[in-house]
């Protein structure tokens, strides 16, 4: 999404997961079954919180705007209630993280950006993210990812 604004790169997450939960997540048959599903997204920008809550319901939203929209809007036409909520990044742990490996893989992806050298920004990127390690705050135990997914391992 190199080429897209910031905003519409901010919505890709929430999409990407929520279409994830609806066809694969067993989402689909909760809708069936309880005929709508709420569901809360916690964000560390004000802009995504704010029109958010405004393409959640029936108000207005700007032209420039429609696009990045409209999926939450015909996720709401489905069954699902979408709450925004903004919360600073410092708040979450898991936060903070995501926003530094967000970091790391822009800083290796801009030492080697340019259109003939995808693949090496991409393997850059990745070696990376690879390398960062996370500690517990409280037992300095390491701490992997795959802790917070088990169903991965």
């Amino acid at each position: 999404m190199n080429y897209g604004s910031v905003n519409f790169a901010e919505t890709m997450p929430y999409l990407h997961a929520m279409n994830w939960y609806d066809m694969d997540g067993g989402g689909h048959d909760k809708l069936k079954q309880l005929g709508m599903i709420d569901v809360h997204i916690i964000t560390d920008s004000q802009v995504i919180a704010r029109w958010g809550t405004t393409a959640a319901g029936n108000e207005e939203l700007p032209w420039k705007h429609v696009g990045f929209w409209a999926g939450i809007r015909e996720l709401r036409r489905l069954g699902y209630r979408f709450t925004f909520h903004w919360a600073p990044r410092c708040d979450s742990l898991l936060n903070w993280a995501a926003d530094l490996i967000a970091g790391l893989a822009r800083r290796e992806m801009m030492k080697v950006f340019n259109d003939a050298n995808m693949e090496a920004l991409a393997i850059r990127a990745a070696y990376a993210i690879e390398r960062v390690q996370f500690a517990d705050p409280v037992t300095g135990e390491p701490i992997s990812p795959y802790h917070l997914n088990h169903d991965q391992e």
